[in-house]
């Protein structure tokens, strides 16, 4: 299997056969939860995003955040993020029949259709933490049978490193135990001019400079504007086995940075083969 190591930070989830509606709206509870806003702010339509909306769900599925729990409305809000085409909530429906959570009944062929759209629902976002995913995954079914074991493992490792080949092996529910990749190295990387790393952050060269020199770019940024994707150019240098670069970033952006008195941010990045890992 292909490993890699960047510095990066993860950023980073229908139940159209269920009886439930996809209708909801904020209770008292939800209002309280978000109470920094007024109720104009909470009644604009696009004051959820699909986000925002499976964190409801997760909130009334395990009652964090002082929730009392709710399936149907945990359901509900997963339901519509699931919708508007957030994986987050089409993670946790397809985790809700893995491990026969809410209310639902196991169900295998539901848990990786759920599953499934999560995935392709993920292109070009980066995921929430897929560590804490396969935590959540193991605590809920910890004796998972032989083949949702292997479903876990493709999911996870589709998310970890999203690559067609991956997708394809969900899709398919590819024996995962028979799956070896070739050990990628960063001498492949600069043939091939792509990589998928570990922490699912797809990488470009750009251009070549020299053979140590090099302009890369997020390959992730398909939703921005042709100015914007030439702002995201880097360079890039290789030595000593690794490819190294620095970014300036606003960190949490220029309106929130100026209010607190936030400066810019120095970023430093690496890439390089992981000798321990497969």
């Amino acid at each position: 299997m292909k490993k890699f190591i960047t510095l990066f930070i993860l950023v980073v989830f229908q139940l159209s056969s269920h009886a439930y509606s996809e209708d909801i709206e904020l209770n008292g509870q939800e209002k309280n939860f978000y109470k920094g806003y007024t109720e104009d702010e909470m009644a604009e339509p696009d004051f959820l995003v699909p986000h925002m909306m499976s964190f409801l769900g997760w909130n009334n599925f395990s009652g964090e955040k002082e929730f009392t729990i709710n399936y149907e409305r945990a359901i509900l809000w997963n339901q519509k993020a699931s919708k508007l085409g957030g994986p987050e909530g089409s993670y946790y429906l397809g985790l809700f029949y893995y491990a026969g959570l809410a209310g639902m009944e196991q169900d295998f062929s539901k848990a990786h259709k759920y599953w499934t759209l999560s995935a392709e629902q993920l292109k070009g976002i980066i995921f929430v933490d897929f560590d804490e995913s396969l935590r959540q995954i193991n605590f809920y079914n910890p004796n998972p049978s032989t083949k949702f074991s292997n479903l876990k493992n493709l999911y996870i490792n589709y998310i970890s490193q999203p690559t067609e080949i991956n997708m394809n092996r969900l899709i398919n529910l590819v024996d995962f135990s028979k799956v070896q990749d070739k050990k990628t190295t960063i001498q492949d990387f600069i043939k091939n001019e792509k990589i998928t790393c570990t922490n699912s952050e797809m990488l470009t060269i750009v251009k070549k400079l020299d053979d140590e020199n090099f302009l890369i770019q997020d390959a992730n940024y398909d939703f921005l504007s042709e100015e914007e994707k030439f702002k995201e150019i880097k360079f890039a240098r290789f030595d000593k086995g690794k490819i190294t670069w620095f970014d300036i970033q606003d960190g949490l952006g220029q309106s929130i940075n100026k209010l607190f008195g936030l400066l810019p941010t120095v970023w430093y990045y690496s890439i390089y083969f992981d000798k321990k890992q497969y």
